[in-house]
């Protein structure tokens, strides 16, 4: 017979902040760059780029952070 076992506590954040305050490791490398790079004003003079047509899309600053990740 199965024993009864206690939930698995639900994981609700209510930030991108919080998921990788929680997620990544004080010393990771992606931190680092965090704290070196002000992506803001890296990607802000390419948000005149963006279309006003068609879907949104992702956010500049986002899209140039999956970019890095990849690199």
């Amino acid at each position: 017979m199965q024993k009864e076992t206690d939930k698995t506590p639900k994981m609700l954040l209510t930030t991108e902040e919080e998921l990788f305050n929680q997620i990544i490791e004080a010393d990771n490398a992606f931190r680092k760059l965090k704290e070196i790079i002000d992506f803001n004003e890296l990607v802000e003079p390419l948000r005149e780029c963006y279309s006003t047509l068609g879907n949104t899309g992702i956010d500049i600053e986002k899209g140039f952070k999956a970019l890095l990740v990849q690199f």
